[in-house]
């Protein structure tokens, strides 16, 4: 029972240090861009004949963002309130912080480490400050989510070896890339470490193969 509290108790920290957060910005309502990319965008898909062709249509900044479009789409259909969306965004953002502090605890076995590590990430309102801020610039946060995930699952797939977290990993690089531009960062940042963790003779160059196909397979995508 001790260790079952035990594994709990960081999760209850990183979501309690958060509620100043959550009270303070819960009322930000609409803004600006907002109104173009929720109220707009749920009309225009709602009465569409082509829903994916709509939204793989580019904007008139010539972004790309199909996933993004989706979540708006989704997130109005559930209850179309300013409060649904950014309560979406809150609980990205916690859950960033978790997926932290399991990215950390992977890498460096040691719980204090990954507890302090998420805790300074969930502190640092500027990293995110955007999207807590301005709820159609949520692509910010959600990206940090889903490329951190699939950064996540590349450490399992380096530690147990199982194909299945190949998989998860290019679902969620996918899902970051068609979300904003900014995923392709995250292709970087796992290339980079499977690199350095390879010249530790730390991952076999066959691992190291399967990572890259991985990755170059979501950048042709």
């Amino acid at each position: 029972m001790r260790n079952k509290y035990n594994t709990y108790l960081p999760y209850l920290i990183l979501t309690v240090i958060n509620l100043p957060l959550i009270v303070s910005t819960l009322d930000v309502g609409w803004f600006s861009d907002d109104y173009a990319f929720f109220i707009l965008d749920q009309v225009k898909l709602s009465i569409t004949n082509n829903f994916v062709s709509d939204i793989f249509t580019p904007r008139s900044d010539y972004h790309i963002k199909p996933f993004y479009n989706i979540i708006n789409f989704v997130i109005m259909q559930i209850y179309s309130s300013h409060y649904t969306v950014h309560i979406f965004v809150l609980l990205c953002y916690i859950a960033t912080g978790f997926v932290v502090y399991a990215i950390v605890k992977r890498i460096y076995d040691n719980d204090l480490i990954a507890l302090i590590s998420s805790c300074l990430f969930l502190l640092s309102y500027d990293l995110s400050i955007k999207s807590l801020v301005f709820n159609c610039l949520h692509y910010n946060l959600t990206n940090t989510l889903s490329g951190l995930l699939a950064f996540y699952y590349v450490l399992q797939y380096i530690h147990y070896k199982k194909l299945k977290y190949l998989m998860y990993t290019l679902i969620f690089l996918l899902l970051t890339i068609f979300n904003y531009e900014t995923g392709f960062v995250y292709l970087l940042i796992i290339g980079t470490y499977t690199l350095v963790i390879f010249f530790q003779k730390k991952l076999l160059f066959n691992k190291v193969i399967s990572i890259y196909i991985i990755l170059l397979f979501s950048l042709i995508t």
